[in-house]
């Protein structure tokens, strides 16, 4: 399985070109959620205000969700609650327009949460790269 957060490194830039004004005036991230249950729909919205985040919530039970969807800066889905063919849709739809896709296997307002902090957090703060260090051309052996 591939490293979740991979998907998301690099967008700061086309995060912050896309950022939607808030009321406040203040900038804010745009993302979509699709799945999760129907009876957290306010809940989910509430949590995503809080951490600064403008949240549409689909069930992924809509027609037309790709069009739906639209071009948000970030689509996160909720693996258990979501049809395979609802995933495959959204899934090609962001990457054909180079959203980022988050998984979320958590249906509750806290796992939402967590997702949203750690995602605005890495997009406010500089990247840190941790890279591959090449071993030595006199030895000829790769580090372990």
């Amino acid at each position: 399985m591939k490293n979740q957060s991979a998907l998301i490194t690099g967008r700061r830039e086309f995060a912050r070109k896309s950022l939607v004004e808030g009321a406040d005036g203040s900038a804010r991230l745009c993302v979509a959620l699709v799945g999760g249950m129907d009876r957290l729909k306010r809940k989910y919205e509430s949590a995503a205000q809080k951490c600064g985040v403008e949240l549409k919530v689909f069930t992924g039970k809509e027609s037309g969700l790709a069009a739906k969807i639209g071009e948000p800066d970030l689509a996160i889905l909720v693996t258990g609650l979501i049809s395979h063919s609802a995933e495959i849709m959204v899934t090609q739809h962001s990457r054909s327009l180079g959203i980022p896709v988050h998984f979320m296997h958590s249906n509750g307002i806290s796992g939402l949460r967590r997702s949203l902090l750690s995602i605005v957090s890495r997009l406010e703060k500089p990247e840190k790269r941790v890279g591959f260090t090449p071993a030595s051309s006199k030895s000829g052996t790769k580090p372990a």
